[in-house]
């Protein structure tokens, strides 16, 4: 989960640990939630590499940001965060 732009690492240690967990056969989601949905662009370079994209709808809109031309990215809500984090074996966010 990806929840802040601030720090640009944090974008690149999620897309490390995104395409090392891909390379290694796992099956990798990645949310974006709050200021995070600004990195859109890695996310949709995460969903063109095999990673299931979703981000907040609600949280997108109120930053301009639209589902028109956003290949591989579901927009959803934080409902659809809760499932992602009950289903997952491991966790990791950067907020």
């Amino acid at each position: 989960m990806l929840a802040s732009d601030r720090e640009p690492q944090d974008g690149l240690a999620v897309d490390g640990i995104c395409r090392a967990a891909l390379s290694r056969g796992h099956r990798v989601r990645l949310f974006l939630l709050g200021d995070g949905v600004r990195r859109l662009d890695l996310g949709v370079q995460l969903a063109a590499a095999g990673v299931e994209v979703s981000l907040c709808e609600a949280d997108a809109a109120m930053r301009g940001i639209h589902k028109s031309g956003q290949p591989g990215v579901f927009f959803g809500s934080l409902y659809d965060w809760s499932n992602l984090a009950e289903d997952a074996d491991r966790v990791v966010s950067f907020a």
